[in-house]
């Protein structure tokens, strides 16, 4: 549906100028309202059907695993011996043998999975890598191995590519048909290195911003997130001719992981009115079933206390698979999450001393309540009290040093808690024992297995090369649409570029890392431009900017950068100077950005824990050295870069808000954040240029997707003030 919009035509009126394709005039209604491609994968299950009926059992099984690369090739680092090995001798120094042996359908590069000292760690490595994995895929004919990647806000496991703002960024913009260009170009990146899976989008509303996975959140309202959702699936599956051209989408976590008790990550959710969780948190999953998603993973989180890969309460996760929920069944096939089996047992075991179950018990209460297909790696659940003397020996300093030669001496069938099944040989025999035990049923099997071979039949990967210039254009204007205008006493925003001869900075003003956040190369990311140092591939190709190279290129040649203020000589005016603090949250990754998590489940500690305040200061110097310049005039423009709406109001002198004349939200804007967030400061960026309609509900680029809190007490109660949903200023 077609609606022309006034506000549109005002503002071209205006000057404000077009950005690329998606500001125009008349604007679609981007609303759902029917499947796209009703039935994808139900055509292939009659032909999936009878291909299973001739697989041996190990045949099937190993469709339904999915190992790490750290668990067939334990070192990655050997893989600098990609250009001096034949193909033959790579194949079993990287242990990709085994997908052959085993019969294994799917393999997963993890989040860290990323080999630095190698020749080339880069695109023609995780290519070649692809090719050797695949030569050694022995499963039906008509299917590939499918080769899985988290790409959280981009191609982010190949160095050099253009990043995308993370999701809550996506939001902001409010803008579908972006997030589709950004998802259609992320796929074709994906293809590119040599993979055909990835584990996005995920659709959670993060209900508490405790939670460390909020930024990964595209909105509180359910009708954006919907279409985020929709649009998300449709430019990363690419469906064409019922065939997904592009790469298999991922539609995670179902249900609820957005809405755990104090936002603890993998914690549980008190749900009593379903109903309004199907309504709400719902919403992403309604979305991408329309969009015919290809797999969808399971919360590591407890629904009332069930583990979601044990169902769930009521069922859903089965419920979903098979009859549906309010008229949503979903036909592509389950995936679990990393190590989640391990993690439902020991969470199951923590809970209920009196009746513990085995790592085999998990596996079949997994796959009996929906989940297909199995992903493991190394997690460790701790040396658990009751083990024999003779596997402790004398009590180890390093518990995971000792783990895998402890774990050597158990015997089979290893149904010890603690076990940790982490490679694919223990993983197979898991599953053939509870089928022949009868914990899971044959029937049960066959089913998991014809969903998965229906989908890959589905699967027609299709390379689209899109020019790397078009990625970094897309990015920027990701980025651009993502910022939000807090506040902005006496129209401080835009400077006027001509007066501008001194620029005061202060913060993470030259820090790429903590503005693109986690799963930037790797799973927790980075601080500081070591990957985008100036001259160097990986700044050059990609694009990147941080807030200092943005105004480098806006303002004029001579203005004077102004770092260290106390060594300043120079005489600041109000006339010629502006001063712009950049204000970080570390970068972090799932439960490594809970506030406050003590779950025993986490064995590895985050090099910088989150603070218990969720929020954001100026450091003493800071405020000292702003009071200063406020004293002369001086306009303090601060940026927060942040996954989350955090507290902006606490300290007096330190607080970012009362102390600023004008404050951007630029949460995780990705590599051209920078470009971006000076482009809004000098103007060259209107913001709020595009505007929407999603189903009959008008939306505007530069507006908050989460309401903003106004103090802990707001962040605790979910009861957020300071700032509603959908505000944001022009410049």
């Amino acid at each position: 549906m077609k609606i022309k919009i006034l506000v549109g035509a005002i503002a071209v009126a205006c000057g404000v100028v077009a950005i690329g394709v998606y500001n125009t005039k008349e604007q679609e209604d981007h609303g759902v309202t029917v499947n796209t491609h009703k039935d994808l994968y139900q055509p292939y299950i009659k032909q999936a059907k009878d291909i299973v009926s001739k697989m041996t059992l190990d045949e099937k099984i190993g469709q339904m695993i999915v190992p790490t690369t750290t668990i067939l090739i334990p070192n990655l680092q050997d893989a600098k011996y990609l250009s001096t090995l034949s193909d033959k001798e790579l194949i079993i120094k990287f242990g990709l043998d085994k997908i052959k042996k085993y019969h294994i359908g799917s393999v997963l590069v993890g989040g860290n999975d990323v080999p630095f000292d190698a020749n080339d760690p880069s695109l023609k490595m995780w290519q070649k890598i692809a090719r050797l994995a695949k030569s050694q895929y022995s499963g039906p004919k008509g299917t590939e191995l499918l080769l899985g990647t988290d790409e959280v806000h981009g191609n982010q496991h190949v160095l050099g590519s253009p990043l995308f703002p993370q999701n809550i960024g996506l939001g902001a913009t409010h803008n579908p048909k972006l997030v589709r260009e950004t998802a259609r170009m992320t796929a074709a990146g994906t293809l590119e290195s040599g993979f055909n899976w990835v584990y996005a989008p995920t659709v959670a509303i993060a209900h508490d911003y405790r939670w460390g996975r909020a930024y990964e959140s595209f909105s509180q309202d359910p009708n954006v997130v919907k279409t985020m959702a929709y649009n998300f699936v449709q430019g990363m599956q690419d469906v064409q001719n019922k065939h997904v051209t592009g790469t298999l989408a991922t539609v995670k976590h179902f249900i609820a992981d957005g809405r755990t008790i104090n936002g603890l990550d993998e914690g549980n959710a008190e749900i009593t009115n379903f109903d309004e969780l199907w309504k709400t948190d719902g919403a992403g999953y309604r979305g991408a079933i329309n969009a015919s998603a290809g797999s969808m993973m399971p919360s590591y989180s407890s629904l009332n206390g069930i583990p979601m890969h044990f169902g769930g309460d009521k069922g859903l996760l089965k419920k979903i698979t098979t009859t549906g929920i309010d008229g949503y069944k979903f036909d592509g096939f389950v995936v679990s999450d990393y190590a989640a089996i391990s993690k439902a047992q020991a969470k199951y075991n923590m809970l209920n001393k009196q009746s513990k179950i085995s790592f085999i018990d998990a596996l079949s209460m997994s796959i009996n309540n929906g989940v297909d297909m199995i992903m493991f790696g190394i997690f460790n659940t701790g040396i658990p009290n009751h083990y024999p003397k003779e596997f402790l020996g004398e009590q180890p300093k390093n518990i995971s040093k000792n783990y895998t030669e402890i774990q050597n001496k158990v015997a089979w069938p290893r149904t010890m808690e603690g076990y940790n099944y982490s490679n694919a040989e223990d993983v197979l025999k898991a599953i053939k024992f509870a089928v022949t035990q009868h914990k899971i049923p044959m029937s049960r099997v066959d089913q998991a297995v014809t969903r998965i071979i229906a989908v890959k039949l589905a699967m027609k990967p299709s390379m689209k090369p899109i020019t790397n210039e078009k990625i970094k254009q897309t990015a920027l204007e990701a980025a651009e649409q993502s910022l939000v205008l807090l506040k902005n006493k006496d129209k401080t925003l835009p400077v006027k570029i001509s007066k501008i001869k001194n620029v005061v900075l202060m913060g993470a003003y030259d820090d790429i890392g903590r503005q693109n956040g986690g799963w930037t190369i790797l799973w927790q990311g980075f601080t500081g431009n070591k990957w985008w140092m100036p001259g160097a591939y990986g700044k050059e190709h990609s694009g990147a900017t941080s807030t200092l190279d943005g105004l480098k290129s806006d303002l004029p040649k001579g203005t004077r950068f102004i770092t260290n203020l106390k060594e300043n000589k120079l005489q600041l005016s109000r006339a010629d100077t502006i001063a712009i603090i950049v204000l970080s949250e570390n970068p972090y990754a799932e439960y490594h950005g809970d506030v406050a998590n003590n779950n025993p489940l986490f064995t590895d500690e985050h090099k910088e824990p989150q603070n218990k305040f969720l929020g954001l200061k100026f450091s003493e110097s800071q405020a000292t050295q702003i009071k200063e310049l406020k004293a002369k005039g001086i306009p303090i423009i601060t940026v927060i870069q942040s996954g989350r709406p955090v507290v902006i109001t606490a300290g007096a002198d330190k607080a970012p808000l009362q102390n600023s004349d004008a404050l951007i939200a630029a949460w995780l804007p990705g590599t051209s954040g920078g470009q971006a967030i000076a482009n809004t400061i000098t103007g060259k960026y209107k913001l709020k240029s595009f505007h929407t309609f999603i189903n009959g509900k008008q939306y505007s680029s530069n507006t908050l997707p989460f309401a903003w809190p106004k103090d802990m007490h707001e962040v605790r109660n979910h009861n957020y003030s300071l700032f509603k949903e959908g505000y944001g200023l022009n410049n």
